[in-house]
């Protein structure tokens, strides 16, 4: 009967390094021991660096923290080329300077060309006797029985199914 085989890896967190503990028999070779060891400590190690991504995902209010001195970073919204930031009340009065400056350019180009305005006034006059006729069409789809009334005095009717050849 062999004899038993047992390997415990211990994680320091304190330190961030890993120590293995080995009791081992005669019964396997160091080869296959530190083939194992080894497989292990890259999946501890895997086990930590996925800790770290938790816990940078859970708490991204913490300083980011590097042993990297060359790493730098800046600020995207504090950066020289960045866009100015406006405040909510500047963004109101500009917004109510355009509207007022809309106003005044329509109120000059009224003044300045009055043929402008007259052909507006020429153009609604046409709109409003499209909308009249379309609503007389709305009228004559909606209301079928209703009569149909003309102005015309030589329009003439025949009812289809009163004349002579109706079957």
């Amino acid at each position: 009967m062999g004899a038993k085989q047992s390997v415990h890896t211990v994680l320091i967190e304190e330190a961030g390094s890993i120590e293995t503990i080995l009791i081992t028999t005669d019964d396997e070779t160091d080869a296959e021991i530190e083939s194992g060891l080894e497989e292990r400590r890259m999946i501890l190690k895997d086990c930590s660096i996925l800790k770290q991504y938790a816990a940078f995902h859970l708490h991204p209010e913490r300083p980011v923290e590097t042993v990297d001195p060359t790493a730098s970073a800046r600020c995207y919204f504090n950066r020289p080329s960045a866009p100015q930031q406006e405040s909510i009340e500047d963004a109101e009065e500009r917004i109510r300077t355009l509207k007022d400056c809309q106003v005044l350019r329509n109120c000059a180009a009224n003044y300045l060309l009055p043929e402008f305005l007259a052909a507006h006034a020429l153009g609604r006059e046409e709109v409003l006797a499209d909308v009249k006729a379309l609503k007389m069409y709305a009228k004559f789809h909606l209301h079928p029985e209703l009569p149909v009334e003309t102005t015309d005095a030589f329009a003439c009717e025949r009812k289809f199914f009163d004349r002579p050849s109706a079957p």
